[in-house]
């Protein structure tokens, strides 16, 4: 979704994203020191909070400009602003941080429009926090056979075995008979393979 930088065109946006099932919103831009760069001031309104100003983050604006023989402009003040309600994460490539509101069971994380520092702050903050997050389903069953070699049981489901059942296959033989183990991230995968596996094998399960 693209929206311009107008107050309600962002609150309209964000309105139609929370009528979603949606676990995380990403949104870029807006951040800025600029007039026009508005999404700081208005997701703070819209998460109902207001903001605190960072005197040390200021501070650190302040020496990081004067490293390269600059007077920081005022305007980058508004770059030092904390919500109340939320958080900020560090941009290790520039100088707007990343806000972070979460409602409804829903996060959402707003990152700067410039692309080098948008993408080092998903590889740094985001995607470390998603694969935290991210719980996949992963679901097994095994097949207990007894009474044939593990050569001619492989034979005997072959042709069941070379489809797309969307299944991974091992075989764990043993002095009572092969195990054959199924994994799989879908439930109704493996419970079909399963069955027609059993049916195959028969009386050697």
């Amino acid at each position: 979704m693209t929206v311009p930088d107008s107050k309600k065109h962002i609150n309209n946006g964000l309105d139609q994203l929370f009528l979603y099932s949606l676990d995380l919103i990403l949104c870029t831009g807006g951040l800025g020191p600029t007039k026009d760069d508005i999404t700081r001031e208005t997701l703070c309104d819209y998460f109902n909070t207001t903001s605190d100003f960072d005197r040390n983050y200021w501070n650190e604006l302040k020496a990081r400009f004067k490293s390269i023989g600059h007077v920081i402009p005022e305007s980058n003040r508004s770059q030092a602003f904390v919500p109340k309600v939320g958080k900020v994460f560090p941009n290790p490539k520039g100088s707007a941080r990343g806000l972070w509101f979460e409602q409804d069971q829903v996060t959402l994380i707003a990152l700067p429009g410039v692309p080098n520092e948008m993408k080092a702050m998903i590889r740094a903050t985001v995607l470390p926090w998603m694969e935290e997050r991210i719980v996949e389903s992963i679901h097994v069953q095994t097949i207990r056979t007894t009474g044939s070699p593990e050569s001619v049981l492989i034979e005997k489901i072959n042709k069941i075995v070379e489809t797309d059942h969307g299944c991974k296959i091992g075989y764990y033989p043993s002095s009572l008979g092969v195990d054959i183990r199924l994994t799989s991230r879908g439930k109704r995968a493996i419970s079909q393979l399963k069955e027609k596996l059993c049916f195959a094998l028969g009386t050697l399960v």
